[in-house]
């Protein structure tokens, strides 16, 4: 026998689902067409969503904003911090913001598919927050309050033993 130690770094030691749960903001809800014009309204732009991170711990999130948008900013008001971004997006961009420990991104996807680096556009009172355990209240805003523009959040819950 031969006497051995290794060490094992784990960044996360957490078991994770195997799908990630998206959701979208900036969206219309409900929705009925008549083929005559009415002063009415029956739908709306949902710009706040609950989501439920059913985990053991906090998770990290991914937030893609499609153009056009000018200074975007999702806000978790659960926890009360937000995430905003000091630039105008075209309409043919995606910003996309991920809060992975260890692994924070903020870029711009061109409609040419090119990857702009967008880490100096993040507001300096901005933190990278992520979903606490249980109920979270996310809103959207922007300074543009334009009809094409869309957010989509995506997270795996995350857990401590199974």
């Amino acid at each position: 026998f031969q006497r051995t130690m290794f060490s094992i770094l784990c960044p996360s030691p957490f078991w994770e689902d195997i799908f990630y749960e998206g959701h979208e903001l900036s969206y219309l809800m409900g929705g009925i067409s008549f083929p005559l014009h009415l002063s009415a309204n029956f739908s709306y732009r949902g710009r706040r969503k609950k989501l439920m991170n059913k985990g053991d711990v906090i998770t990290p999130i991914r937030i893609e904003f499609y153009g056009p948008a000018s200074n975007p900013s999702i806000i978790n008001e659960t926890i009360n911090e937000f995430i905003k971004v000091n630039k105008e997006l075209e309409e043919d961009e995606i910003l996309i913001v991920d809060t992975s420990f260890g692994n924070k991104k903020v870029m711009i996807q061109k409609g040419d598919k090119t990857i702009e680096n967008a880490f100096g556009y993040i507001d300096l009172d901005s933190s990278f927050w992520q979903l606490a355990v249980g109920k979270n209240i996310i809103r959207y805003t922007s300074d543009d309050d334009s009809e094409k523009a869309r957010v989509k959040i995506s997270y795996k819950n995350r857990y401590i033993g199974v």
